[in-house]
């Protein structure tokens, strides 16, 4: 929510069931000096300290306010902008950011006009993460701007068909994974829209939802977790590790309920708490 966050009880035992987020009963938590963050999409740590991605501001935000705006290329544009965080530690003072903008088809309703839309909405566009490094100095959170890399572009399946008529992937969180060969790759969360030209809705019946490894180079790791058939099927556009490396924590917003689940990784995605290379 604008300015702030929630924090909820986890079930003791919360298993493969969805359940519901009580936010009549949860805890409001104020970002000190946040009050004009707004259109969250993702929260994660640095350290102790909780920071969020704004997608309309494309900003990060923590407890002192603005820790980096980025750049205007990556400002939301027709409903597509930045929405997965997600942060590693480096040592003590210092983490690795990875900030995804989250690509699919631009919504042809946010588009100026019916020319604009014709040309641009009827093509999807694969999500693309980069990263940065955020240090802390003197109790301040800042990016020293050195460690910048080309974007990762998310060589994502296409599904069969043409576009717009096509389901085409969008992206909206991901987490850092260990790779089996010692390296960091990503665990992304994969929605899938279709773009009708006539204005009616996407078709969300054959939307597909799954979980996808991709290396640090942007190629998918063969094999995917089908949401679908897993889980109910919900909105789900939140990731997070809850037990690391072994299960994963994943949240749904719907437009009056919100909520989560834990799903075990299959056997072979996990690893062992030993680090990767750097």
């Amino acid at each position: 929510s604008p300015g702030g966050y929630y924090k909820v009880q986890v079930p003791a035992d919360p298993g493969m069931e969805v359940w519901h987020f009580p936010i009549d009963k949860g805890e409001w938590c104020e970002i000190p000096g946040g009050d004009f963050a707004a259109d969250l999409e993702s929260i994660d740590l640095i350290g102790d300290r909780p920071v969020v991605l704004s997608e309309q501001l494309r900003m990060l935000i923590g407890d002192t306010g603005r820790i980096k705006e980025y750049k205007s290329r990556w400002a939301e544009f027709a409903g597509r902008g930045l929405e997965g965080l997600a942060i590693r530690e480096l040592n003590s003072k210092a983490w690795q950011l990875a900030v995804l903008w989250e690509g699919g088809y631009l919504e042809r309703r946010k588009l100026p006009t019916d020319d604009v839309s014709d040309k641009f909405g009827g093509h999807s566009i694969k999500p693309m993460i980069f990263l940065h490094k955020i240090i802390e100095s003197n109790g301040e959170l800042e990016d020293p701007d050195s460690n910048w890399r080309c974007p990762i572009t998310l060589d994502v399946e296409k599904p069969p068909g043409d576009e717009p008529n096509a389901q085409r992937f969008r992206a909206p969180d991901l987490v850092w994974h260990k790779l089996k060969n010692g390296r960091w790759g990503f665990i992304v969360l994969l929605s899938s829209l279709d773009s009708p030209k006539d204005g009616t809705p996407p078709n969300y019946a054959c939307s597909l939802k799954r979980l996808q490894r991709f290396d640090d180079t942007g190629k998918p790791i063969p094999g995917y977790y089908d949401l679908k058939k897993n889980l109910p099927d919900r909105n789900w556009e939140g990731l997070a590790w809850f037990e690391e490396w072994k299960t994963l924590v994943l949240v749904y917003d719907d437009d009056d309920d919100a909520g989560a689940a834990v799903i075990t990784l299959p056997a072979d995605w996990q690893t062992d708490p030993s680090p990767p290379n750097p």
